[in-house]
């Protein structure tokens, strides 16, 4: 988790630090719904590099010109993904998207600190602050790779879903209800 905060306090958008790369390949991936990837995936890797120059304005240089994402760097992208506990691999140059549940348990704890609760509005501010580029979807739901781990979280009873306060309702993409997510929910409450 020391490495992705690192990595996160210098992932400004417009003053890129030289290794923003990390988060907003993960953030490229979140957003796009991407779950499974390929690391020698020509078609991802060279959309991920147009999104970061495009609507990200992230463009890393060396003293040759230009860095443009390319088979290489992504394989190694994705070698330091999974260390990192973001993705997970499957098999040969295979990944699933999906963060490791206790790295996101632990950033549960340290962002709720004493009060152990935390509107998941606040939670995505602070993980964009601390740890991780992520946003809501245009609903208003959690993304659905990052989703898929909180839901994980919730069935093995580390975490719940509560309405608290008045903060809009928030939804896990994709993922149905059951035991331990309220129906208004709009917040996270770490139980262990």
């Amino acid at each position: 988790m020391t490495a992705l905060h690192n990595l996160a306090i210098e992932a400004t958008p417009g003053e890129w630090g030289k290794q923003s790369v990390v988060l907003l390949n993960y953030q490229y991936l979140l957003q796009e719904d991407i779950q499974h990837l390929h690391a020698s995936d020509q078609v991802l890797y060279e959309a991920i590099d147009k999104w970061e120059h495009e609507q990200r304005e992230y463009r890393p240089r060396s003293q040759q010109g230009p860095i443009t994402l390319n088979e290489p760097k992504f394989v190694n992208w994705t070698r330091l993904a999974d260390f990192l506990g973001l993705i997970e691999k499957a098999t040969g140059r295979e990944y699933v998207v999906y963060p490791d549940p206790e790295m996101i348990l632990e950033s549960l704890r340290i962002a709720t600190g004493d009060e152990r609760r935390i509107a998941i509005q606040e939670y995505i501010d602070w993980l964009q602050e601390n740890l991780l580029l992520i946003d809501l979807t245009g609903e208003r739901d959690v993304p659905a790779p990052f989703a898929r781990t909180l839901y994980n979280l919730i069935r093995e009873e580390k975490i719940k879903l509560v309405e608290y306060g008045d903060a809009g309702v928030v939804r896990l993409d994709r993922s149905p209800r059951r035991s331990g997510m309220e129906k208004d929910a709009n917040s996270i409450e770490v139980i262990v």
